[in-house]
């Protein structure tokens, strides 16, 4: 399983736990036109959004990189006000995940907000979040040296 999955399944895990229960909450259908609203007030579907790679600062190293990787929390709600309206589903997503460790990355960061739009009494909002990490090249993955390790009973010889 590739860090981007990890990572949206941690992510998952957390909103399932901040949310209200009547939340359907997944990953985004890879055929988009396959997530039907009919039967929820609110659904809130996570993907990937795409990474930025940077070299932090201070680090002279030039192999070193950072990389933020970023997931759009999209979620459609009914109305805007209430128990179940969209502010208060919003709210609940900022606790989910706003500085919360996913996959043992740096802690997560809340980038934007923004109303996408409103169809047929859906209201539909985007809450983009990067998760900053080290990004590491496969080359430089080093092996783990020696052998397996061996225990032995005291008084034993290898």
């Amino acid at each position: 399983m590739s860090i981007i999955e990890r990572m949206e399944e941690e992510l998952l895990a957390a909103l399932r736990d901040t949310m209200p229960s009547a939340a359907y909450i997944a990953a985004f259908p890879d055929d988009a036109g396959d997530f039907d609203m009919a039967g929820y007030d609110m659904a809130a579907l996570v993907h990937y959004a795409g990474s930025t790679f940077d070299v932090p600062a201070g680090l002279s190293e030039p192999g070193r990189q950072s990389r933020d990787v970023r997931f759009a929390v999209l979620l459609y709600v009914r109305g805007l006000r209430g128990p179940a309206g969209s502010y208060q589903a919003l709210q609940h997503i900022h606790q989910a995940v706003q500085n919360r460790r996913f996959c043992n990355a740096l802690p997560t960061r809340l980038v934007a907000e923004r109303l996408a739009g409103e169809e047929a009494g859906i209201w539909q909002w985007e809450v983009e979040v990067s998760i900053p990490t080290p990004a590491v090249a496969a080359h430089q993955i080093r092996p783990r040296t020696g052998g397996p390790l061996t225990f032995t009973q005291q008084g034993e010889q290898e």
